[in-house]
């Protein structure tokens, strides 16, 4: 089933999540489909990095980037655990490729993503999450950080599912959804968001931690 096709058949409901999860996956897919051959030919991991703007749980962010293999090999000294730079973030390029909702600065203002903006508004309202910044019971993750963490792990299925990836890449590539620090429910969320297996290297660096 084509991107297209997919979107389509989660148009047919109106809920606002719906809207809000095409927005990303249309985005995120032309970005990459946007990328040259050179580059994409080197890319072994895509990134969705969930960041709150300005530490607020109430406008989460997602931001599209990618590490290559020369990248890794190029960061890698005697010093440090390969493992470690090549699925640790910190030492991936912080060069992102979209951002939802973009924040950007036009002279002395903050200018906001009208469409992105309005369409994440619409679903906290939606799922009455615009008051809610508390973790879950037995869990320190805000309800807000739990809930578009799960629109961006689908949002990665659907851009695998699609062909998006495959037809980029030659082959499969795991889409890494994440935050700054990594805790068991990362590699869980990162697992469901690829094909079986996909993600299996990501998790056994995450294991080797303790």
């Amino acid at each position: 089933m084509s991107l297209e096709e997919m979107n389509k058949d989660a148009s047919s409901d109106p809920h606002p999540r719906e809207r809000f999860e095409n927005y990303i996956c249309d985005v995120f897919a032309r970005e990459i489909q946007s990328w040259d051959r050179s580059t994409s030919e080197g890319i072994y991991a895509i990134s969705f990095f969930i960041y709150d703007y300005e530490d607020d749980p109430l406008q989460p962010q997602v931001h599209l980037s990618y590490n290559t293999l020369s990248e890794w090999e190029r960061n890698c000294t005697r010093e440090t655990d390969r493992s470690e730079v090549k699925w640790n973030f910190a030492f991936w390029p912080q060069d992102f490729k979209a951002i939802i909702p973009m924040y950007s600065l036009e002279g002395s203002k903050v200018v906001l993503d009208s469409d992105g903006a309005a369409l994440r508004s619409a679903w906290l309202d939606s799922e009455g999450l615009n008051d809610s910044n508390d973790g879950d019971p037995g869990s320190d993750t805000p309800v807000v950080t739990r809930a578009f963490a799960a629109i961006c792990v689908r949002v990665a299925r659907r851009l695998h599912e699609s062909g998006i990836i495959t037809a980029k890449f030659g082959r499969t590539v795991p889409i890494i959804v994440h935050e700054l620090e990594y805790y068991d429910a990362i590699v869980e969320q990162t697992r469901d968001a690829n094909p079986p297996g996909a993600s299996d290297e990501f998790d056994l660096w995450y294991t080797s931690l303790g």
